[in-house]
């Protein structure tokens, strides 16, 4: 029943509540699709120096990592199936790693058809019988391959050939919660433990990834172009045909608001979507942002209207007619007087909400969509909302980076993105580094096929190095004047942090404890002569979530003997501790 997308999860507990319809789980279900196999294509010549590489790898059972940087559409997918394939020749299984299961239904969908019976997929939302099914399933050896996000590493393959592990460069292989740990470190690990081979792939690897890469710590592999769609069996010459690059526009918005008085949607992206709407082709329109508006301030006092039990603004959300709070969930109904003062309050700022309706306004023929967490959670599923942009039923996607990661959209030719640098200067040393990845990863969304993909960049800082890297398709300029910022600041790969934070309904409590610990782990240090220092106690970004208050020291220590310095850091409770956070925020 959910492969029809006017159902969702929620609707159907909502009926079986009311005795409407009953809900069984059927453990033979998750293994009961039939799919042909599909024959694999002709690699191109990139492709085929690559999977060269990787497959003495997997010969040898060398566990050393592959990086394999390639540009967007140049096809990873494609030398991640072969790895696939060549371990069940050889009688071994495989793990894939993807981000986010949700993320990832097109990459799970190639490898089930290329390996119908062969393949298990791992995910939270398993019910306890398919969970245990499907575990059975991998012991056994009946499903080789297996592909989830991180807790994949976790299954139970018998005789492990490969990991696999797309998008490496993802914040979501690193698990915060209890058992803390970093997937492709653990990955690492457990393919030196079973001489298994390890294949990081990305269109925008990590700074350390690719530090280890061209230290020669990893074995580097290019796919340096995007490659034609060919059907197999085409002559070799059409298979490897090049496709461009999508070009981009580089809009600096603060000429574009004089100019025009457009702050939202510029004059070269309206021109833009009109084309491909004129085409009947699809765009894609990204703001990292959700909601209506972003801050409510009051025109009086200036103060913002924040969350009771959080420190950051609340953000209204206009078809839920509520301000909400990204944070803790705290909801409340809009309202136009300030709670201090009784002064007006005005709406600012720019959501994914309010993008929607500017482009329906500007374009009331097209049929636009919003895809965000709010959104695909009401219309049945990402998936589903997937499934309907594929079979060109919407042709304005807005949304967050959900629609940027991965995703193979036939008609898209025309990307735009609004407020690049919001992210741009945010209090932490990957600012630069996620603005790069978000921005190249969307703009890799158009023109996938034989249609030339135009993008068009909208940010207040045009000049920043992330920005102009990003509209060149230029990994390397961006990890050259990246690197040099590392070395100057001994942030990593020059150094590893170590994150402890506290969380108290008593703001001086986390300051006295703070400032206690940071003395105990400054004499740990300069008593066993660790190449370390220690920053604060001080306040974190959010400094209040949930009525706590949240302070944090963050310890920075050289690479060599950073193990025997985390084993000695001093830790007792309320005080958790983040080994090489992701976020500083």
């Amino acid at each position: 029943l959910l492969e029809d997308d006017r159902l969702d999860l929620p609707t159907l507990r909502a009926l079986e509540k009311k005795g409407a319809v009953e809900i069984l789980d059927l453990p033979v279900s998750i293994f009961e699709r039939e799919v042909a196999p599909t024959r694999p294509p002709l690699l191109s010549k990139a492709q085929g120096a690559a999977w060269n590489v990787i497959e003495r790898n997997l010969a040898q059972r060398n566990s050393r990592p592959i990086l394999v940087h390639g540009v967007t559409g140049s096809g990873k997918t494609e030398l991640y199936l072969r790895a696939a394939a060549w371990c069940l020749r050889e009688g071994v299984g495989a793990i894939v790693l993807v981000p986010e299961i949700a993320l990832a239904t097109q990459i799970v969908r190639r490898f089930e058809e290329r390996f119908p019976g062969k393949v298990a997929v791992i995910h939270s939302e398993l019910g306890d019988a398919d969970r245990h099914a499907t575990w059975t399933a991998i012991a056994r050896g009946d499903r080789p391959i297996v592909v989830g996000p991180r807790s994949a590493l976790f299954a139970p393959v018998p005789a492990l050939g490969a990991i696999v592990i797309d998008e490496e460069q993802d914040g979501a292989y690193k698990q915060d919660s209890p058992p803390t740990y970093q997937a492709i470190r653990l990955a690492h690990k457990i393919a030196q433990a079973r001489t298994s081979a390890l294949i990081l792939g990305s269109a925008t690897p990590s700074v350390e990834s690719y530090f280890a890469a061209t230290s020669r710590a990893f074995t580097l592999v290019t796919l340096p172009e995007r490659i034609g769609f060919s059907p197999a069996g085409m002559d070799t010459e059409d298979r490897e045909r090049e496709l461009a690059m999508p070009g981009v526009e580089i809009v600096d918005m603060r000429h574009e608001v004089k100019a025009t008085g457009a702050a939202l949607i510029s004059t070269p992206l309206q021109h833009l979507i009109g084309s491909a709407l004129e085409r009947a082709e699809q765009s894609i329109v990204l703001l990292n942002r959700r909601g209506m508006s972003t801050i409510v301030i009051c025109r009086n006092c200036t103060r913002s209207l924040d969350c009771p039990h959080c420190d950051i603004p609340l953000v209204y959300h206009q078809d839920l007619q509520r301000l909400m709070c990204h944070r803790c969930g705290y909801q409340m109904r809009p309202i136009q007087k300030c709670p201090a003062c009784v002064g007006p309050l005005d709406y600012f700022g720019a959501g994914t909400q309010r993008i929607e309706s500017e482009v329906a306004c500007l374009f009331p023929s097209a049929r636009v969509m919003r895809v965000d967490r709010e959104s695909t959670r009401r219309v049945g599923g990402y998936d589903a909302t997937i499934r309907r942009i594929q079979r060109g039923e919407v042709d304005i996607v807005v949304g967050t980076q959900i629609v940027a990661k991965g995703l193979d959209f036939p008609r898209v030719t025309a990307v735009g993105v609004v407020q690049a640098d919001s992210a741009l200067y945010l209090p932490d040393f990957r600012s630069a580094e996620r603005t790069f990845q978000l921005l190249t990863q969307v703009a890799g969304r158009a023109g996938r096929r034989s249609t030339p993909g135009r993008v068009v960049v909208q940010t207040y800082t045009p000049r920043h190095y992330a920005i102009q890297a990003a509209a060149r398709h230029d990994y390397l300029a961006f990890y050259e004047r990246e690197i040099e910022f590392r070395a100057q600041q001994r942030y990593p790969p020059y150094s590893r942090l170590i994150r402890l934070s506290i969380r108290d309904k008593s703001d001086e409590k986390c300051r006295d404890e703070g400032e206690e610990l940071a003395v105990e782990i400054d004499s740990v240090i300069r008593g066993n002569g660790f190449d370390a220092e220690v920053f604060g106690p001080a306040p974190a970004f959010v400094a209040k979530i949930r009525d706590h208050y949240q302070w944090q020291i963050i310890v920075r220590g050289g690479v060599p003997g950073f193990n025997q310095l985390v084993g000695a850091i001093p830790l007792r409770s309320p005080w958790s501790i983040d080994v090489d956070p992701q976020s500083l925020l």
